[in-house]
């Protein structure tokens, strides 16, 4: 019936923390069902996980017998509750980690937050639960309509104003990605759908800053307008694309799955590269444009990612396609974890 868990201190308190957080966010989920239900209706896989929860608090206690520590004796019921549990606090905590960095320089925060991970990753981790099946995480979307959980929300389902590039005012403006980013990761997770980013980079930029006879100038008037025109309208009425820098763009195609998004940005990295442009050095003259090089990442709804983790990993494998050559597409391989060890270049056929 029981289950041994060993835990550090730590590693305690973490888990402890983990199942309290997951409680009190299902009791927020039953009091919004059930003011929409009749008779004020709770869904009984909700007061049952809960009750799990509850019990944890009992059983996740620090003993120890002649100075080592004793495992903690779990049900096997709770133990999908507790990998849960610790799984999403795991996320609320690198969030955490990731706005302590915007807002401040110190390092003292952020190692108390990495131990935080740390102890987090650890209990995940130990036996057995390392080998309990993970369960999906609890919706409002699972009990309620989306105009139901519209009408919930409020003004958080909706989509931030849209707000263009300063400079160029063609594409949308770079304080929107993380946020349109966020939007979109929450409205996916509600329709059991993934979220993918490419990250673009132009290869060779420094070169049309060099040889053209108008260096910057030239290419900020008859380069770079051209390049993100089409680059927006090939992405319009799927997606959104931003200017990250003078070289450099993301773009974020919600519900997009894995194929889908390679076969998008392979596509994409075609069209670019068949763009010609028209330069006056002194008479007008049509050349050929640059490549790219485009770093792919999608999220499924099962994966914990942050917002920021996704945009790291579309950066990491726009690198790696640059580093292979460039005029490439790097993805990371179908069904694995996101890593350096998975990184993979795109054949040129697509999926």
């Amino acid at each position: 019936m029981n289950e041994n868990l060993l835990c550090n201190e730590s590693e305690l308190s973490f888990a402890k923390e983990a199942a309290r957080d997951l409680c009190s966010s299902l009791e927020k989920i039953q009091k919004e069902i059930a003011t929409q239900m009749p008779n004020s209706w709770v869904p009984d896989d909700l007061k049952s996980a809960c009750g799990h929860l509850h019990a944890l608090d009992r059983h996740l206690i620090n003993q120890t017998k002649n100075g080592s520590p004793l495992p903690c004796e779990i049900p096997t019921l709770a133990l999908p509750f507790l990998r849960l549990a610790v799984e999403e606090h795991i996320e609320t905590i690198t969030l955490r980690q990731e706005e302590t960095a915007r807002l401040s320089h110190l390092e003292e925060p952020q190692l108390l937050l990495k131990a935080q991970l740390d102890a987090g990753r650890a209990v995940l981790s130990r036996p057995p639960l390392n080998l309990v099946k993970p369960i999906p995480a609890f919706s409002l979307s699972l009990y309620l309509n989306l105009e139901t959980i519209t009408r919930i929300q409020g003004t958080a389902s909706l989509l931030e104003l849209r707000v263009f590039d300063d400079k160029f005012h063609i594409l949308m403006s770079q304080s929107l990605f993380m946020k349109d980013l966020r939007y979109f990761r929450k409205q996916c997770l509600l329709r059991n759908r993934s979220v993918s980013v490419g990250y673009i980079d132009i290869d060779n930029f420094g070169k049309f800053n060099k040889d053209l006879p108008g260096k910057e100038t030239q290419v900020d008037r008859d380069i770079l307008p051209r390049f993100m025109s089409v680059l927006e309208g090939f992405v319009f009425g799927r997606g959104f694309a931003y200017r990250e820098g003078g070289d450099e763009y993301l773009v974020l195609l919600p519900g997009a799955t894995y194929s889908e998004a390679v076969r998008f940005f392979d596509s994409l990295r075609e069209e670019l590269k068949g763009i010609t442009y028209l330069i006056n050095i002194p008479g007008p003259i049509n050349i050929p444009g640059p490549t790219v090089s485009i770093g792919v990442c999608t999220a499924d709804a099962s994966e914990r990612l942050t917002a920021l983790q996704i945009q790291q990993f579309a950066n990491k494998a726009k690198a790696f396609a640059k580093k292979e050559g460039r005029d490439r597409v790097g993805v990371y391989a179908r069904g694995q974890p996101h890593s350096e060890e998975t990184l993979t270049i795109l054949p040129c056929s697509g999926v």
